[in-house]
């Protein structure tokens, strides 16, 4: 019965956001604001290890346009020696262990590695995580067995909160260094099109994920 009321809550909070939101970017002409509301600062100082909280699966640990930046950023940022312990974690699904098409984790560790221009030892691979929860669980654990006891945080600026949150549920000290956007820039001003749209489509996902993860006491 506990797990019904928590589902309905959680659907009644992303119907209402959804037609908020929605709303918003119809009418709405400053819809910066959205990204504002969640907007972290950045706090960018040497820690025990960089943690990059990967966006999505990719065969093969091939990634596509934009989907490696937060690998990017972070290798920068461990080469400009924000780690202190040398290590950087990549939490992700970065390897479909049900495909066996798949490269296997330690290939794909080494591919990424090459990729960014780190030594392959310089990297640990969270492969199990699919989703930000997922992240931050098993972040700790890792950091908990390296005793290591803060963490330089990686992620986009409209998933900064979420995963900040997350990892400091979970009893990790983090500060955060994130990507960030850009922005909605259309040159004319029509009351509705597609471009507004596609910009609060990933805020208005992390407003909802925020409810659920605040129900489900992940955050």
């Amino acid at each position: 019965m506990r797990g019904f009321w928590k589902w309905t809550i959680n659907t009644i909070l992303g119907v209402l956001l959804a037609a908020g939101f929605l709303t918003v970017a119809t009418f709405e002409p400053n819809i910066d604001l959205m990204a504002r509301l969640i907007h972290v600062a950045d706090d960018i100082r040497p820690a025990d290890v960089i943690v990059v909280f990967s966006s999505s699966v990719v065969k093969n640990c091939e990634h596509h346009a934009h989907l490696l930046d937060r690998e990017e950023y972070g290798a920068r940022l461990w080469h400009e020696g924000y780690s202190k312990s040398g290590k950087i974690i990549f939490s992700g699904g970065y390897v479909d262990e049900s495909d066996p098409a798949q490269i296997g984790a330690l290939a794909c560790r080494n591919k990424l590695a090459e990729k960014l221009g780190l030594p392959p030892e310089s990297l640990i691979v969270d492969n199990a995580a699919e989703s930000t929860h997922d992240n931050a669980v098993n972040t700790q654990k890792i950091m908990q067995m390296e005793e290591w006891h803060d963490a330089l945080l990686v992620s986009d600026s409209s998933h900064g909160l979420r995963a900040l949150k997350s990892l400091e549920k979970q009893g990790v000290r983090a500060y955060p260094a994130l990507i960030p956007y850009l922005g909605y820039r259309h040159p004319h001003d029509e009351w509705f099109d597609v471009d507004r749209i596609a910009y609060l489509r990933q805020f208005l996902y992390e407003y909802v994920a925020l409810a659920a993860y605040q129900c489900y006491g992940y955050i």
